[in-house]
């Protein structure tokens, strides 16, 4: 029987596709400049979200660093809207560390779209079936049915993926942790597994360090015995929230 499978932009897809934009181009910045990408400041409006149901958006965003920041321009197609993302350099600004976005990322997706990953998860809990969502950068979400307390599909560059579980198993597994790793390494944000109530996420904050991969790799050979490697981490973050 074939498998269901489904793709659609939802208030969360778009949102994750204009957090990625940004942080995207603080990324690249960051490398050009030598900032770390944490260490970027950015003008309060980066926490608004603009309707991206007009035509064109255009979004602009001041930043500075502990030294002057080019100025960047990206346009791209977010939820089939054109969206045209500004970086402006500022001396002096008062304003919030790009860190605030990365920390922001998992909460902004699973809060807009808790009522589908709220559905999902309890036709796991009643059927054992579980669902996984493929985040794009293009503003969509993928959804794909997987088999009785399995999915897998093969690695796709995205922004995040979540994943459901049944009640009341809110935890990531040590694959989960192991292909969360491989998505955080190919500049994806977040990981996540998902009950009707509960979400565990890993995430990262910039870019992940090569110690930090290092210890989630001795992690997952260890096949889950060195919890310790986790505990330690200053670029993955583990968490595990209501949703």
């Amino acid at each position: 029987m074939a498998k269901g499978q489904f793709v659609k932009t939802t208030e969360g897809s778009r949102r994750l596709a204009l957090l990625g934009l940004i942080l995207g181009v603080i990324e690249e910045v960051s490398e050009n400049v030598g900032v770390p990408p944490e260490d970027v400041v950015l003008q309060e409006s980066a926490l608004e979200f603009y309707d991206v149901s007009d035509y064109i958006l255009y979004y602009s965003i001041q930043g500075v660093g502990p030294i002057g920041l080019p100025r960047v321009e990206k346009e791209v197609e977010v939820a089939g809207r054109s969206a045209r993302l500004v970086v402006e350099p500022r001396e002096h600004l008062e304003g919030i560390p790009a860190m605030a976005l990365y920390e922001r990322v998992p909460h902004v997706v699973l809060y807009n779209d808790s009522s589908m990953w709220k559905r999902l998860a309890l036709d796991t809990t009643r059927t054992g079936v579980e669902y996984m969502g493929i985040y794009l950068d293009n503003g969509e979400v993928l959804v794909v049915e997987g088999e009785r307390f399995r999915v897998r599909l093969p690695f796709v560059r995205s922004l995040a993926s979540i994943h459901t579980h049944p009640d009341p198993y809110c935890e990531l597994s040590v694959k989960d942790i192991e292909s969360g790793l491989d998505l955080l390494v190919e500049g994806g944000l977040f990981e996540a597994a998902v009950t009707r109530s509960c979400a565990s996420v890993m995430h990262r904050v910039g870019f992940v360090s090569e110690d930090d991969y290092v210890s989630v790799r001795e992690f997952v050979l260890s096949r889950g015995r060195k919890l310790d490697k986790l505990l330690r981490l200053s670029s993955i973050r583990f968490l595990k929230t209501a949703y």
